[in-house]
């Protein structure tokens, strides 16, 4: 049978003229120019097969393929007793939630092992028993929010042919990975990474093999197998529980169909199908199903093994083009498409188009990023498996190319391809009727050129003889098709027939239909928008102690759309307070994670001036936080940025000269990290006179020895790395290997006149820190309990006078909720007095905070006693219904009011404070200096929000200013504290006391109804006191050193 005759074949098998049986290939790797001057070039050369035979078997021997192809897996026998078992469950809808499609609906061995489409459907299809081209998702937005009349899953579908020839990485993006850099037997994977892991460790949960771990996860994939329904907020682990209990408890009239032929598949007699019917063994079952799944003979190989004659001149003219370096005159694939499986398995970014709902509902696919956390990973995809690449199209991993000559050209140019690249999709047929995004696609696809620019080789003028090329390799290509892939025959025994029910009758019935019958599906929800989101009615005639004043005040500014979709990103954005123009009126700079930040002036009417590119120039990296700190005692506020380029340390230095501009100090102070940095914090832990630094790392591995945290200050702006003064990091019972501190905060706990450190941080790892003359001690004791401890304040909530220690973190109020982790909430360290502490949270009412970030300590109504606010939200790169954490997408921030009786009342809503953004890093100052203390929130991807304190019971206040020397002019360090009758009140200067922000540099008291303060006590850092007598109220004071 010739290749015409085939094709003719396969394309009345599916109604189809031209279609291809297409999914899973995507990187062809980065071609450079090929030069026109060498062998494979000239005409002579091109006629002489010998010639092209002599170089093509020195390539074969320079890269050891016969070796290769001799090591190949044979994969398992496609019969016996498990195998049928497999292949049984993947053909089953009873493995989806609502049975209504099958491991085989988007991956049919007919469809080259995929379903022929750009984007897959999964649930809710319209017909769900029609696979391939004609297969639609149901449009009705009551049922999916964001269905848009196009396909509901994000990516192309993958190949199941040779799954079993991949060692390390499944999936797009590598989220099924063995992370132990020696494993390359995917039978033996004891360390696997999954997306059930947290923290990107491994997963124990896992099965016993690499192809079974990947087994698992379209069960619980709400688009793939699960499906929207009451049940879709629960945890990965709990949505497989309630599949797997389908298979077990949906026959009460009649015996378990299913469990004949588990006991045969696993030679057990037991007649307990909740101990047989399992997980692991369903997922072992479908692996090896899966890994007889091999088709490897194709005439390439033939050519390999001898066979000179296996393959056309065209074929073999595309070898040496896919073989040959650059200055050989060829592309040089074989970088990225090793051996004889073609995949290294590395990740790599194309900016193939990205078109359809993306990852996050809104088009972004951030590919490998949002595994890894890695900005250089930002639209980073596996290197795939080349075998079959014939009928393994559309390809691409968002199958946006249908002929494989343009994914082949595109790889040779890709800057040319995406600028003439159709985005209304007019040429992909499965969109006949879906209305593209076409603006949004494009330039989501231009941000990941510009990835690809930035941090890859740079794109290529275009080869003159590019069609000539483009047709040589494309002919390799279709050399390693193995016949039998095109042959209905062959693959019989891989899958069922019509006439084939299953055990239970829910057996895919597979129909093939064509483009031409692809339905409209779209019909508009019964709602309006995408998400339902809840609402606060308030009355607008009601004054409320907190107004909402962000727009009035020039802070809703609008910001790009947020591009990423890593932990980092999305935990950051801060806000630095100081009056850094020495007018009077406090300043701010604000972090927005996702953005550049912005620097904006209080103009003392109000409302803030963005000044950002006249003070600085135009910032272009992202800031996950900032300090205003005069790193030169130079008499200037500087700025401080952790940023999230590694190339400049994740951290980038400002000095302000003489005339008010700032500009980038390229020395840094000597400051420089490896890794990602989050709050910063200032202390003179030596008690030199001059201010030293903290920096918290969260994410990265722990080291013998510490480096990159404890920064003293030479005096003669530098900075020197003194980490080794401090002990090592609190091990975590659950992830022994990680650091990950989020806030530091330099305070003298224990009173005896040098700054302790207190760091807040995850998973049961907040330490308390003993200054022992200059060097640290760890003092933490059993009571420090928070579980996953982000944001921290200090202050004397009971008036006792001591510092007490406050620490946001992580409360569920959901029963079954998807996030796995610590969820006790948050937690209130009491001071004893001499630096222990008691937890007194539930005594307090505290706990329950949501997903907690910055906090403070703050007199919110002038009464005399210190309340409690943070605020709160976490969210990943997926809508709100695909994320683990999706329940906390919309938490409304806390405030806790002092009822001075050592508890609080929270009164958020009562107050006015309405928000439930993404809340990040906070600042509670006075920004109009009318004596109460207002709310600023840095919200993550976002412009922030303020709130205006109204100070409705008019009680009054007192704010104090103190100036310090020339090394620490703010006096950071000092206490000040004062006396109404028998009531006292302490306040501590700190610079850094809030997630990734800071408050002002000012000592804020409420007095109550009192009109004079009785005596006001300052103890500077050096230890000398001054105190003063008969203090009238509502003035703002300095006192100088």
């Amino acid at each position: 049978m010739n290749a015409k005759t085939k094709k003719k074949q396969l394309n009345q098998y599916y109604l189809e003229n031209k279609i291809l049986i297409f999914c899973f290939i995507y990187l062809l790797c980065f071609f450079t120019q090929a030069s026109e001057n060498l062998s494979i070039r000239h005409d002579d050369l091109s006629n002489k097969e010998h010639a092209i035979d002599k170089l093509l078997i020195k390539k074969i021997s320079e890269h050891n393929l016969i070796q290769q192809v001799q090591n190949l897996p044979t994969g398992n026998e496609a019969n016996g007793a498990l195998f049928d078992l497999g292949k049984q469950l993947f053909f089953s809808k009873s493995l989806s939630m609502n049975n209504d499609v099958a491991c085989a609906s988007c991956h049919h061995p007919l469809l080259g092992g995929g379903d022929g489409l750009s984007l897959s459907v999964g649930v809710n299809a319209v017909n769900e028993d029609i696979i391939g081209p004609g297969r639609a998702h149901d449009g009705d937005r009551n049922i999916d929010p964001l269905a848009d009349g196009g396909p509901n899953v994000p990516r192309n579908a993958s190949t199941i042919f040779n799954l079993h020839l991949l060692k390390r990485a499944a999936f797009w993006d590598g989220r099924i990975e063995i992370i132990d850099n020696k494993q390359t037997d995917t039978s033996k994977s004891t360390v696997l990474r999954t997306p059930d892991s947290l923290m990107n460790l491994p997963d124990s949960t896992v099965g016993d093999d690499f192809i079974q771990a990947q087994a698992r996860f379209p069960l619980s994939s709400l688009h793939e197998m699960f499906g929207h329904g009451p049940n879709k907020f629960k945890s990965n682990e709990q949505k497989r529980a309630l599949v797997i209990q389908k298979l077990i408890k949906n026959y009460p009239d009649r015996k378990n169909p299913w469990l004949p032929l588990f006991q045969e598949a696993f030679n057990s007699i037991t007649k307990n199908a909740d101990q047989l019917i399992s997980l692991d063994n369903v997922t072992k079952a479908l692996a090896h199903y899966q890994k007889s799944l091999i088709l490897v003979n194709n005439p390439w190989f033939d050519y390999i093994n001898g066979n000179k004659a296996a393959i056309s001149i065209t074929a073999k003219k595309g070898a040496l083009l896919f073989y040959n370096s650059s200055k050989q005159g060829g592309y040089q694939c074989y970088q990225c498409h090793k051996g004889a499986s073609f995949s290294d398995e590395k990740f790599y970014n194309l900016a193939t188009p990205q078109i359809g709902r993306g990852k996050d509902g809104f088009g972004n696919d951030h590919g490998r990023l949002s595994h890894t956390s890695n900005i250089q990973d930002k639209y980073k995809f596996r290197t795939p498996l080349l075998l079959n690449v014939q009928v393994t199209g559309p390809w691409s991993h968002a199958g946006a190319f249908i002929d494989l000559k343009n994914i082949i050209k595109h790889h040779i140019q890709p800057k040319k391809s995406l600028h003439n690249y159709d985005f209304s999709l007019a040429h992909l047929s499965q969109f006949t009727n879906y209305s593209a995004n076409q603006q949004r696609s494009k330039a989501l696809s231009l941000e990941a050129l510009k990835q690809l620019d930035q941090y890859q080789m740079k794109s290529t003028d275009e080869p003159s003889n590019i069609d000539q090329d483009t047709a040589q390799l494309e002919a390799f290509l279709f050399s390693l098709t193995d016949p039998c892939i095109l042959q209905k025959a062959c693959l019989q025994k891989w899958f069922l027939t019509n006439n084939d029910l299953g055990p239970d009758s829910k057996a895919l019935q597979a129909k093939f239909a064509s483009f031409t019958e692809q339905p409209d599906t779209y019909r508009p929800a019964a709602f309006k928008g995408d998400i339902i989101k809840s609402e606060v009615i308030v009355n607008p005639n009601e004054i409320k102690w907190f107004s909402d004043v962000t727009t009035a005040s020039g802070l809703s500014y609008s910001l790009a759309k947020p591009s990423f979709s890593d932990e980092y990103h999305l935990m950051g954005g801060g806000v630095a307070v100081d009056d850094f123009n020495h007018d009077g009126w406090l300043d701010l700079f604000i972090s927005h994670s996702m953005q550049p930040g912005k620097l904006l002036v209080n103009n003392g009417k109000g409302s803030f001036v963005d000044v950002t590119e006249k003070i600085m120039g135009k910032l272009s990296e992202r800031q996950l936080g900032a300090l205003f700190f005069d790193y030169d005692a130079d008499g200037d506020k500087d700025l401080l940025l952790v940023e999230d380029d590694i190339n400049q340390g994740y951290f980038r230095l400002y000095a302000q000269l003489p005339s008010g501009v700032m500009r980038p100090v390229y020395s840094k102070a000597g400051i420089s990290f490896k890794r990602f940095t989050h709050s910063l914090s200032a202390g003179d832990y030596d008690g030199d006179g001059d201010l030293d630094l903290f920096a918290s790392h969260w994410g990265d591995v722990i080291t013998p020895i510490r480096k990159g945290y404890l920064w003293k200050n030479s005096g003669v702006g530098m900075f020197d790395d003194v980490s080794h003064l401090l002990p090592q990091t609190r091990v975590s019972p659950l992830y022994p290997t990680l650091d990950v501190n989020f806030v530091p905060i330099f305070s003298d706990i224990d009173n005896d006149n040098d700054p302790d450190l207190l760091i807040a941080a995850d998973y049961e790892t907040t330490q308390v820190l003993r200054n022992d003359d200059g060097r640290y001690v760890d003092n933490t004791a059993d009571i420090i309990s928070d579980e996953n401890g982000m944001g921290s304040a200090v202050g004397d909530y009971d008036n006792d006078g001591d510092l007490d220690w406050f620490v946001s973190s992580i409360w569920n109020p959901v029963e079954q909720k998807a996030y796995k982790g610590g969820t006790t909430g948050n937690r209130l360290y009491n001071n004893d007095g001499t630096g222990r502490f008691n937890d007194v949270t539930d005594i307090a009412g505290v706990r329950h905070g949501y997903w907690g970030w910055g906090a403070c300590f703050a007199d919110f109504n002038n009464d005399g006693w210190l309340d409690i606010f943070h605020t709160n939200g976490m969210r990943t790169g997926r809508i709100a219904e695909n994320s683990a954490v999706g329940q906390f997408y919309q938490d409304p921030s806390r405030l806790f009011i002092n009822n001075q009786d050592g508890t609080f009342t929270e009164a958020s809503q009562s107050w006015g404070i309405t928000h439930t953004a993404q809340g990040r890093g906070i600042s509670c100052l006075d920004y109009d200096k009318d004596g109460d203390i207002d709310i600023l929130i840095a919200n993550n991807g976002a412009s922030p929000t303020l709130y205006k304190n109204n100070n409705l019971a008019d009680n009054n206040y007192l704010s104090v200013k103190l100036l310090g020397n020339k090394q620490n002019p703010d006096a950071v360090g000092a206490k000040i504290s004062i006396t109404i009758g028998t009531n006292k009140q302490l306040r501590e200067i700190r610079l850094g006391s809030n997630y990734l922000s800071n408050d002002p540099l000012i000592a804020h008291f409420g007095i109550g109804k009192n009109k004079l303060i009785n005596s006001l006590k300052v103890t500077w850092p050096n230890g000398v006191t001054n105190i003063f007598h008969n203090i009238e109220v509502n003035n703002l004071i300095e006192i100088k050193q």
